[in-house]
């Protein structure tokens, strides 16, 4: 009964702080009870605060001068804005029920718009008012409740599943949060010696003479042994653990190391063994989505180098800046960025090995997978055996992406098909001053359009371009060139059979759709082929993602 009153007491002292709408909730992570953590109750809804819920959890999060909200761990990215009712989750749009609110300076948001998608296994307790979680990320022996992210290590040509809140510390390490959980792969040539010979080779290297040594254990993966020794240490606040495993691949000895201090020797050795058995080898590439880092294996043989690196699900709005070296042999390289069934290609230009571009990010909010790949004939020309890629033998690059603007830059971006950056569609569009409205812009284009080009050309805007003769869909292609060189939102569209082309045009919010090639085929004035209806194009008119 004290302390039922003593509690009450307390609350009646913090009320008039927090204000008559808002409860204190406690914390328990873990089966521990974290004291002090500053959730609230608010109108039957409860409240996790955003800076306090980042560092305990791993959750990334950053906050804009513009009011904008960006948060992400694993696949789950939410936008919002303090002073609107509406948020993005993953890109799609839905309404608060309770809206986040700022009180002493901290950012409160709903706590089930995070936790039904972080993997954590939580419950509320209304009646005592406490919030139970459990995470992998903070207790080795719940290894099982974590959820799994297969990482790649170029070093060894290998890739694991590792827990999703380890983070990438080099190409070829992960961490754990702290420093008392790493994992570390390498590789060097086995040359004549067996993998028996070799292993004890690496291990007379290592330095640990106050370690006791364990029993050595032996795995099978895909029929491969893979053989660890382990050594540990015991203090008075548990156990430090060392592991070294090894296995041989294409010639070559392939080490993993894991650190760790823990209480539980035995979950150690576990999660040790989970890891190792999840060994895949000779990966080259990630899955779409599954990972949210760079892709170095063949990036490193062609000599690929970055002038900025390229982070786990790194912020972007709409433009990727891609700038660095490659071998010299390699004179193009393609950009392929996906979003779902969506899929964008750009090809752009290395000068003696160096490259510098601005590759489009252009499916509105959220993740957004980029893959760089190369002529096929550059690897035949570097490489005495050509690299096998779980995908594509010719991708050199892959990492995952967070658009967080709510514009598709994909229609002002140029495309293999839209060459905005073409000297002919430079030159021309120079022609057009800055006006009032994009729609001015678009009729003015639309008569240098006729000025510049007859019909009866290509289909290929390359040779439409090199001839100066349009086809139907060349028309279309080479006018939204036009208009995204001069600054004008351009969507390309044809009715469904495919015999017209056209484009639409955003100018003052609103969408207008254009038919160039009849216009070069008439005598009317542009004003007759612009603003047309949309049965223009029939009731399902189809839009092309040039």
């Amino acid at each position: 009964m004290k302390r039922r009153i003593r509690k009450m007491f307390l609350l009646f002292l913090l009320l008039p702080l927090l204000g008559a709408a808002l409860s204190p909730v406690a914390l328990k992570l873990n089966g521990k009870l974290i004291e002090d953590a500053p959730l609230l109750e608010k109108q039957g809804d409860l409240f996790i605060p955003l800076n306090y819920f980042s560092k305990l959890t791993s959750l990334q999060f950053t906050q804009r001068s513009n009011g904008d909200v960006l948060l992400f761990r694993d696949n789950i990215f939410i936008k919002f804005n303090v002073n609107s009712s509406t948020y993005f989750l993953n890109g799609k749009e839905f309404k608060w029920v309770t809206p986040p609110f700022s009180e002493k300076g901290e950012l409160f948001i709903p706590y089930g718009t995070l936790l039904n998608f972080m993997n954590f296994q939580y419950s509320y307790d209304d009646e005592d008012k406490i919030l139970t979680l459990a995470s992998g990320g903070y207790d080795v022996s719940l290894s099982y409740l974590q959820n799994r992210q297969k990482v790649d290590f170029a070093e060894g040509k290998i890739s694991y599943n590792l827990p999703f809140f380890w983070q990438r510390l080099s190409p070829n390490s992960f961490s754990a949060q702290t420093s008392e959980m790493k994992i570390d792969v390498e590789s060097s040539p086995l040359g004549e010696k067996s993998l028996d010979e070799a292993m004890k080779e690496r291990l007379a290297q290592k330095h640990l003479e106050d370690f006791t040594k364990k029993a050595p254990r032996q795995l099978f993966v895909e029929g491969k042994p893979i053989i660890t020794q382990g050594y540990t240490k015991k203090e008075d606040q548990g156990f430090y653990y060392y592991g070294y495993s090894y296995f041989t691949l294409e010639n070559r000895l392939v080490e993993t190391s894991f650190y760790t201090h823990s209480s539980s020797l035995n979950s150690v050795l576990k999660l040790e063994e989970e890891i190792l058995l999840s060994t895949q080898f000779n990966a080259y590439s990630i899955d779409d989505m599954e990972e949210h880092y760079v892709e170095l294996a063949p990036f490193f043989a062609m000599q690929m180098t970055l002038e900025e690196a390229l982070y786990s699900n790194m912020l972007v709005d709409n433009i990727l800046h891609f700038k660095g070296k490659i071998h010299p042999t390699v004179k193009e390289l393609q950009a392929t960025v996906k979003r779902g069934k969506r899929r964008f290609n750009y090809t752009f230009p290395t000068e003696e090995g160096h490259f510098d571009a601005e590759i489009p990010i252009p499916f509105g909010l959220g993740f957004h997978s980029l893959s760089i790949t190369m002529n096929p004939s550059s690897t035949e020309e570097i490489l005495d055996s050509p690299l096998i890629f779980n995908e594509d033998e010719h991708l050199i690059l892959k990492v995952s992406l967070l658009n967080t603007s709510l514009d598709e830059g994909l229609y002002l971006s140029y495309s293999d098909l839209v060459l905005t950056e073409d000297d002919h569609i430079r030159k021309i569009s120079a022609l057009v001053k800055d006006r009032s409205f994009d729609y001015t812009k678009a009729e003015v284009l639309l008569t240098l359009l006729k000025e510049n080009f007859t019909t009866g050309g290509s289909d290929e805007p390359h040779i439409a371009l090199e001839d100066k003769a349009l086809s139907k869909k060349s028309a279309a292609l080479i006018y939204a060139a036009l208009l995204r060189s001069s600054g004008v939102p351009t969507k390309v569209l044809s009715n469904k059979s495919q015999s017209i082309y056209g484009v639409e045009i955003l100018s003052n919010g609103l969408w207008h759709i254009v038919d160039p090639y009849n216009f070069l085929l008439d005598q009317e004035p542009p004003s007759k082929y612009m603003s047309l209806p949309q049965e223009h194009f029939g009731k399902n008119p189809q839009y092309y993602d040039y």
